[in-house]
């Protein structure tokens, strides 16, 4: 029992990984790398050499914006323990859902992911993983509901990487290793139910 305790608190942890490349950009997002470097190239073909002139005018109200921040009591005390907090949460939120520079964990899939049946596959796949965890450590001898959880789980998944595929999505290592532990406890399960039968 322990052993599929253990499996189903690893399959929560995994939903943290990168599931999906993304790039945020001025241009828009991308979810594969080749329209990342797409919208790369259209930034870069927008931006014009900067003259004299507008550097003067830039620097110009970047000092009078300064000005204006001092005058109406703006600044910020970073050394304080509530800015400290915030930026520390704001880190741990940010690493939640994009757990490297160019890619989404299953949370930010749920948040920014632009396929709605994306979205919705990976949300009642962490629904029924939840499930799951509670259903392992309190309704032990429910062993039909937890073979059908991890089916429906197990099919939520695969669904999310059709939809990957079809809307032309990036998918990275965090997919493939949650449907492998879903498929290997999906196999233990079956295995359970014929050993005590």
């Amino acid at each position: 029992m322990k052993k599929n305790y253990l499996l189903r608190l690893l399959t929560l942890g995994i939903y943290f990984l990168p599931f999906s490349f993304f790039y945020s950009g001025c241009e828009g997002v991308a979810f594969n790398k080749a329209d990342a470097l797409k919208l790369e190239k259209i930034r870069i073909s927008k931006t014009k050499p900067a003259d004299s002139i507008d550097f003067v005018s830039d620097s110009t109200i970047s000092v009078a914006d300064t000005a204006r921040r001092i005058n109406s009591n703006e600044i910020i005390d970073t050394t304080s323990f509530s800015y400290k907090t915030n930026e520390i949460a704001q880190k741990i939120v940010q690493h939640a859902l994009m757990p490297t520079k160019e890619s989404i964990s299953a949370i930010g899939i749920t948040q920014i992911f632009t396929n709605t049946f994306g979205r919705v596959f990976i949300i009642m796949s962490i629904i029924f993983s939840v499930v799951l965890l509670i259903t392992e450590r309190f309704f032990r001898h429910k062993n039909k509901l937890i073979r059908n959880l991890l089916l429906l789980n197990t099919l939520c998944v695969i669904s999310f990487i059709i939809d990957g595929f079809i809307s032309k999505a990036e998918l990275m290592y965090g997919v493939w290793c949650l449907l492998a532990v879903l498929v290997l406890q999906l196999y233990l399960e079956i295995k359970r139910n014929k050993i005590k039968t």
